[in-house]
């Protein structure tokens, strides 16, 4: 509909029926005014409702897999679910196959899940990837985010990645959090694995399995213009090759708040700062 389209198909013949699919004949996909590429015969949906069925193909070539031919099917579960399956064709790794299955829960739960697995034809192996994102809201006070990243090997992404942030990531992080309130406090739990993929190897990098935390909000003292709060937390710390251990921190604060018929409002805290290691 612009006035000059940075792509656009064009075709003899076109059919459309606005329930459903239109088909078109001898088409050709220009980018700005130049033909790149010609279909004999095509179909695409049209309605604006999500339907089952074949996307458009895409192409590709880089030195390391050769040329590559992706066939997307797309399935529409339910309203609220979606399936994207790709059959992906390597002329120099192989026949690989993804998936991206995407869902929506009841009180704005939400995720989705991503894998893909390849048999490997120069280095003789299967190699795969599993992400997945997720975040569960059990009630208004309690939620639960999780976001997986696994791969088969270290050098996964660097062969199969294909936009900047992917083939060139510096780590994989796998991150759990978990967060439940009261009128007054709240718990945090947060587990961390990471893959440092710049490293030699991962027996040096520092995890976090896992960390939780209390944080107290600040609630008056009596009647007194004194107020306390508290933040606290607790957490394992591990790696395979040097030290690991628990670390144990502990600020409590009391605070002084001054108010001036609500014009000037001063606070002096005063806390402590506590920390233990083993």
């Amino acid at each position: 509909d612009i006035p000059d389209p940075s792509w656009k198909f064009g075709g003899d013949k076109l059919k459309v029926n606005v329930l459903g699919y239109a088909t078109g004949r001898n088409i050709v996909f220009y980018i700005k005014d130049v033909p790149v590429l010609y279909l004999p015969w095509m179909a695409f949906p049209v309605v604006r409702e999500k339907k089952t069925g074949l996307l458009f193909p895409h192409f590709g070539y880089s030195h390391g897999r050769g040329v590559q031919l992706g066939i997307p099917v797309y399935w529409v579960i339910s309203p609220s679910q979606d399936l994207l399956l790709d059959l992906d064709l390597l002329s120099k790794r192989g026949a690989g196959t993804g998936i991206d299955y995407r869902y929506i829960r009841a009180r704005g739960s939400e995720g989705h899940f991503g894998g893909y697995q390849i048999y490997d034809l120069l280095q003789d192996r299967w190699r795969w990837q599993i992400a997945q994102n997720h975040k569960e809201i059990f009630s208004s006070d309690m939620n639960l985010r999780m976001d997986v990243n696994l791969n088969s090997d270290r050098t996964f992404l660097s062969d199969f990645g294909e936009q900047s942030g992917e083939y060139n990531r510096q780590s994989n992080d796998t991150i759990l959090n978990a967060l439940k309130t009261w009128q007054h406090y709240a718990l945090t739990t947060h587990l961390r694995y990471i893959e440092d993929l710049y490293a030699a190897d991962n027996s040096r990098t520092l995890q976090t399995l896992p960390e939780i935390g209390v944080a107290g909000v600040r609630q008056r003292l009596f009647n007194t213009p004194l107020y306390f709060d508290i933040d606290a937390g607790i957490a394992n710390l591990y790696r395979e090759a040097l030290p690991s251990g628990q670390r144990l921190t502990v600020f409590p604060r009391v605070t002084l708040l001054q108010s001036n018929n609500g014009y000037i409002n001063a606070s002096f805290f005063a806390g402590a700062h506590l920390s233990g290691y083993h």
